[in-house]
């Protein structure tokens, strides 16, 4: 073997690793670029599976259940304590005390109506797993 089949060897040793490298990176940037073309159809279909999940549905039909019964505790509280102040003396410690349980309470009851209205509003997720026996929203009055 000569000086010149050893050259030319080495040659094409090179060129067959430059080779490599080349496919290896035009590969690579295939590879990426299909990833970020299917990226949004991918995640549509993700997100779509997540929600019509077995777990997903039970936890937002326990939630609407859960906030509605919280409501509805809510408003039996508020019911009590003005019935209550009724019979207290105006301007006593405990008129005072119940009458900050009652504005309290009304805030109570209006935070957790207009959450629970936000919930049910939201058609893609978890709004149409409520449970067709609760209101669709509730009205941000007050109970008498």
């Amino acid at each position: 073997m000569n000086v010149l089949d050893t050259k030319r060897i080495v040659l094409y040793g090179i060129l067959a690793f430059v080779l490599m490298f080349v496919l290896v990176i035009v590969f690579w940037g295939f590879s990426t670029g299909f990833k970020y073309f299917t990226a949004k159809p991918s995640g549509i279909a993700e997100k779509e599976r997540q929600v019509q999940s077995a777990e997903f549905r039970i936890y937002s039909y326990e939630h609407f259940y859960d906030m509605g019964a919280r409501i509805e505790s809510l408003e039996a509280k508020l019911v009590a304590q003005k019935k209550k102040i009724q019979k207290q003396k105006e301007g006593s410690e405990e008129y005072s005390r119940t009458l900050t349980n009652i504005a309290a309470l009304e805030g109570l009851i209006i935070e957790n109506k207009a959450q629970y209205n936000a919930d049910a509003k939201k058609e893609e997720t978890r709004g149409q797993f409520r449970a067709n026996d609760l209101p669709y929203s509730y009205d941000l009055s007050l109970p008498e």
